[in-house]
């Protein structure tokens, strides 16, 4: 077998196991957290991004966000408590959660993505990851992820697409951005 055999077989491959990996909603996460758990999956969905908020929002299915962070040693750079990456430094080591290590394709989408949150708002991505159940659907109090332990997490490994979109702060439960009210 020469050379150009084994590339095509590799690519090939490769094409198998994308194809094999499972499309989800937000709302299939957050209805059916065991199922994806540690599983791979591809979401389509928002993301909002800020001040003790990431994570995927999708009010329309109730309950609780889906926490997003980046795999690898990328930082989100977001302030939230316990324990946080707000100062933006890069993790010293390839992020693991629950013993798997959580890699990184870290290309111009990547970085597209990362200058975007920066700014802080919601936006429509399309990602591939890795996701976390935590203790979603036990009697506990918290999932254990994100901001005070209260997410069930999603960890990108890759981003396939990013869009800022328009969108006006409200008072809309884990929007990750700041509330406004109008005065009265």
């Amino acid at each position: 077998m020469n050379a150009s055999h084994l590339a095509l077989m590799m690519l090939v491959g490769a094409a198998i196991a994308l194809a094999a990996e499972p499309e989800t909603t937000v709302c299939d996460l957050k209805a059916r957290p065991a199922e994806f758990n540690h599983k791979s999956v591809t979401v389509k969905g928002i993301l909002g991004a800020g001040f003790e908020g990431f994570s995927f929002v999708a009010p329309e299915c109730g309950g609780t966000d889906v926490w997003v962070t980046y795999g690898g040693k990328a930082s989100t750079g977001v302030t939230f408590c316990c324990p946080g990456e707000g100062d933006r430094k890069n993790r010293k080591r390839p992020l693991t959660v629950d013993g798997l290590a959580v890699p990184l394709i870290e290309d111009k989408l990547f970085k597209k993505l990362q200058e975007a949150v920066r700014q802080e708002g919601r936006f429509s991505i399309q990602v591939r990851g890795t996701f976390f159940s935590g203790n979603a659907g036990s009697k506990e109090a918290s999932a254990g992820y994100g901001h005070l332990g209260f997410f069930t997490l999603l960890a990108i490994e890759q981003v396939y697409s990013v869009e800022r979109l328009a969108w006006k702060p409200t008072d809309e439960p884990g929007t990750g951005v700041k509330a406004s009210r109008p005065s009265q």
